[in-house]
């Protein structure tokens, strides 16, 4: 008996052992596919000097049913979004094909529209064996930047948002049809138009967004969602901060892509030496995001130069006097306006080369950034100067 017994406990130990072996091979498995998947669905966000991305994607688990991209053909801007019904392996592997074959399809015919890529999606879906019983919502949109027509479709995802930067007005654009379902006709086959305002952002955003609890029992939603872009303004920051809102209250995968159609960056600011840097970071930011070139470090140094100028000695420190700043980008130049609301100073009788014992410091900065610009004027005050740099 005491022979029986010991055996048993042999068998155990070794089926415990196997167990956990075969759960460190699951677990090994399960962050090779989150390597992978992390590769095949890449956002590389393309550079265009009067349009800025943003995106985000993070999967509820190790790997994820969300898949978006964005692909930039000459003026033509093509984007998606899709979310598969599901979490893990299963929702990751279609989201992965989704995205393969909705790239390929768009390099190979960059005039195709938004309803064909659709109906190719349905037909893939129909045919591969492995993807019956599985649906996935998506929105596709296809941006044309000379005329700013967005066409676009959608399969039962949420509705985009669109914000008029000229007057701030927020509005979302209605779309039609049903998720896509293999066991079901496709509803929807035509693509959608609608002219975007001059200056504008659209986010396209997954559900997990706003399916997360604000407090016990109470979602965030969509209307809490809206509520607060119309206080806080629709940006890539605010979206940021949303983000961490959700934190590990995250029931679901959460993507979004936002579209920023502006050549202009413009900010009024308040604030003393302490955050002159954050400003200077965010200016930075908003050219990294639109130009792939190694000037922009210098520029943005030229920035922090013209900036810490107007807070220091414009506003004297005093965070209650503001900081207006403009930007205008184009293909080959930046053009920088930075106005204090100081008294300003004598600039004709000025020699950025020189120094002068009073304000060593303003004259150095001076000097590199008439250096680095094409031009560097001020204004007849000497409180606001615009400077022009080839980028």
């Amino acid at each position: 008996m005491l022979e029986d017994l010991n055996e048993k406990n042999r068998i155990l130990g070794e089926t415990d052992r196997q167990v956990k072996e075969y759960s460190r091979l699951l677990e090994k498995n399960i962050e090779q596919a989150k390597e992978h998947q992390a590769k095949l669905i890449s956002v590389k966000k393309p550079y265009l000097y009067n349009v800025r991305f943003s995106t985000a994607y993070i999967p509820c688990e190790k790997v994820g049913g969300d898949v978006i991209n964005i692909i930039v053909v000459k003026d033509i801007i093509f984007f998606y979004i899709a979310d598969v019904v599901g979490h893990g392996v299963p929702a990751a592997i279609l989201s992965s094909f989704i995205k393969a074959s909705l790239d390929n399809w768009i390099k190979e015919e960059v005039s195709i529209s938004p309803s064909i890529l659709l109906k190719k999606l349905y037909d893939v879906l129909i045919e591969e064996e492995i993807f019956k019983e599985k649906f996935f919502t998506i929105f596709i949109g296809k941006i044309f930047l000379s005329t700013r027509e967005l066409q676009y479709i959608s399969a039962g995802h949420l509705s985009p948002i669109l914000v008029n930067l000229e007057n701030d007005e927020i509005s979302e654009i209605t779309i039609k049809g049903r998720p896509v379902i293999s066991m079901f006709e496709l509803q929807n086959n035509k693509h959608y138009s609608v002219t975007l305002p001059e200056k504008s952002r659209l986010l396209v955003y997954s559900d997990g967004l706003i399916e997360w609890e604000v407090n016990e029992g109470e979602f965030f939603g969509k209307s809490k969602l809206l509520k607060y872009f119309q206080k806080e303004k629709l940006s890539a920051h605010n979206l940021d901060l949303i983000l961490q809102r959700v934190g590990n209250k995250q029931i679901d995968d959460i993507s979004f892509i936002l579209i920023d159609i502006n050549d202009t960056y413009e900010r009024t600011v308040h604030c003393s030496v302490d955050q002159i840097d954050s400003i200077v970071s965010e200016f930075e930011d908003e050219m990294r995001n639109r130009y792939k070139a190694d000037s922009v470090g210098l520029i943005s140094h030229c920035f922090g130069e013209l900036f810490t100028n107007a807070i220091v000695h414009g506003n004297k420190n005093n965070p209650v006097k503001e900081t207006f700043i403009k930007v205008l980008f184009t293909k080959e130049l930046i053009t920088l306006r930075v106005r204090d609301s100081g008294e300003g100073f004598n600039w004709q009788s000025h020699n950025f080369f020189q120094k002068d014992p009073g304000r060593e410091e303003d004259n150095h900065g001076l000097a590199y950034v008439s250096t680095i610009s094409e031009t560097l004027v001020f204004n007849e005050e000497g409180n606001e100067v615009e400077c022009t740099f080839t980028i």
